[in-house]
């Protein structure tokens, strides 16, 4: 997921939250750098808030910012959020940050210290690193690589905090995606002893009950009323013929709708006409159904997006390196790239999601590549896909207050 979609993301899990009117809404960003994504998501609140470690980050996010008054910068030399009393914000969010921090106990010292300043039932959105850097990787700085979180670090958190899970994606992937509401024990919710009522499942790809082994296709959505406001991801045992799958979005409720809980199938299930059973908290819900599990799907690779090296919000390509997205590929070693007709080898390459099959590739430009337009190439196996333009626009002859200055004003596009 890059900085172009991951703002309409993170909105997209505004709806989660009681309050409606955005104008008595905190929020705070952990790691803002610049600013960017700040810009952007401050419409939606009447107060904003973000802190970065980095006091030059600082700087450039006040200056950035100077415009909208609501917005407002802290400097945290240390991993905590001390500065700011528990209860204090509606949603808290992170991206590209975590996934760069060596140590796994400042990364999950920062998640308990998001649940502590989050008000009750309040959103925390945040990006972790699920996978262990590539071998061509390996060389850079801890700063860069990071740590692994995986989903038995969530657990554990989950264990010992008020947090609650609701949205997953990503998993063992270096972007892998978490939603965490903190537990309202206030009210009535806790109470409440009914099961929710189970109205059908379909496939999660809105093909009726046909379901895929692999790829885009292997999720069914369970249709429910009555869930209670409380309902975290682990409260559902779904299994497909016995086998456990994994319960990974529970959406906010739609009204007459209800509400959608998204279940990934199991690796490596047969295919075949599967029985499927539903647990909400321990208790079996009604009916049971089933679906046909076809072969994987053949979705064609395609092209998703291409963007700067650094600043995945860019539609120019300002650095030496360029990033290419493509999904439903089955062999990433056998994606070739040229440029104006030259091959590029990626530097190396990375999957952001295991159920599309997406994959990241950075591609380093060769350095009398001049500005302008140029043609992209993708060669998957034998087939090649439709070329793309890209716009090559450095700054390399630019001082680097300029090009600081450049790269934190640019917001992503819309």
């Amino acid at each position: 997921m890059s900085a172009a979609n991951i703002i309409p993301a993170f909105e997209a899990e505004l709806k989660r939250l009681p309050h409606g009117d955005g104008s008595v809404l905190r929020a705070l960003e952990i790691g803002c750098g610049p600013g960017r994504l700040m810009a952007a998501m401050s419409r939606h609140f009447g107060e904003i808030h973000g802190v970065d470690i980095s006091g030059e980050m600082v700087q450039l996010a006040e200056m950035n910012l100077k415009d909208i008054p609501h917005a407002y910068v802290h400097l945290t030399p240390a991993s905590n959020l001390e500065m700011f009393p528990g209860g204090s914000f509606d949603f808290v969010y992170s991206y590209a940050v975590f996934q760069h921090i060596p140590s796994r106990e400042i990364v999950l010292c920062y998640l308990q210290e998001a649940e502590r300043v989050l008000k009750p039932r309040g959103i925390h959105c945040c990006q972790l690193r699920g996978e262990a850097p590539a071998p061509s990787q390996e060389h850079q700085s801890p700063t860069w690589t990071g740590c692994v979180i995986e989903w038995k670090d969530i657990l554990e958190l989950l264990e010992r905090t008020g947090l609650q899970v609701v949205a997953a994606s990503g998993l063992r992937t270096q972007y892998f995606m978490v939603t965490f509401r903190k537990r309202d024990t206030t009210g009535t919710a806790l109470t409440r002893e009914h099961s929710p009522t189970l109205l059908g499942i379909s496939s999660a790809s809105g093909h009726a009950k046909e379901v895929y082994q692999k790829g885009p296709g292997a999720a069914v959505s369970l249709w429910m009323r009555g869930l209670l406001s409380n309902a975290s991801l682990l409260d559902f045992e779904v299994t497909f013929s016995g086998n456990p799958g994994f319960p990974c979005y529970i959406s906010p409720e739609m009204g007459e709708a209800g509400y959608q809980v998204n279940v990934l199938l199991p690796e490596g299930i047969e295919s075949g006409e599967i029985e499927v059973v539903t647990r909400f908290r321990g208790t079996p819900l009604s009916p049971s159904f089933t679906v046909e599990v076809n072969r994987t799907s053949t979705s064609p690779a395609a092209f998703v997006s291409v963007a700067d090296g650094d600043n995945l919000g860019w539609r120019n390509i300002r650095g030496d390196f360029l990033k290419a997205t493509l999904e439903n590929i089955e062999d990433p070693k056998a994606v070739v790239f040229l440029i104006d007709g030259d091959i590029s080898n990626p530097a190396e390459f990375d999957c952001i999601d295991r159920v599309t099959s997406k994959y990241v590739f950075s591609l380093k430009l060769p350095p009398d590549t001049p500005d302008g337009n140029h043609l992209l190439r993708t060669l998957v196996g034998e087939t090649e896909l439709p070329p793309v333009s890209i716009s090559i626009e450095r700054l390399r002859a630019q001082s680097p207050a300029a090009v600081a200055k450049a790269r934190s004003a640019e917001h992503p596009p819309s």
